[in-house]
């Protein structure tokens, strides 16, 4: 499990890396310090699964395809994250953006489930 940051200069900032993920980590991990983030930056997630026969913690035997999906027997690999506007007058102009960006995927996954 792998999030980071894309700085508008090109550079990688690592959020969060996980090698070897194991199923009962599952839950909220907090930072110690917050993290600042320059405009012009990109949010970037990475998941990578072994549902190989090399992988003890495979639960099926034999191993099989796994999607996405809202079953415990699907995947559900996604990454959040909760931010604060370091300028409170930028709301607006972020709550305008974000939401053009989140139809799409939220409209294609509620008719996915449908």
């Amino acid at each position: 499990m792998e999030g980071y940051a894309i700085l508008p200069d090109g550079s990688k900032k690592w959020l969060l890396l996980i090698k070897n993920w194991d199923f009962n980590w599952q839950g909220d991990y907090q930072y110690q310090n917050s993290i600042f983030l320059p405009k012009g930056t990109k949010i970037m997630m990475n998941f990578t699964f072994d549902n190989t026969t090399n992988n003890i913690a495979n639960p099926n035997s034999p191993p099989a395809r796994v999607i996405y999906g809202p079953q415990s027997s699907d995947e559900m690999a996604e990454l959040w994250f909760q931010l604060v506007l370091k300028n409170p007058g930028d709301r607006p102009l972020f709550d305008k953006v974000s939401l053009k960006r989140q139809k799409r995927p939220c409209l294609s996954l509620v008719a996915w489930v449908l």
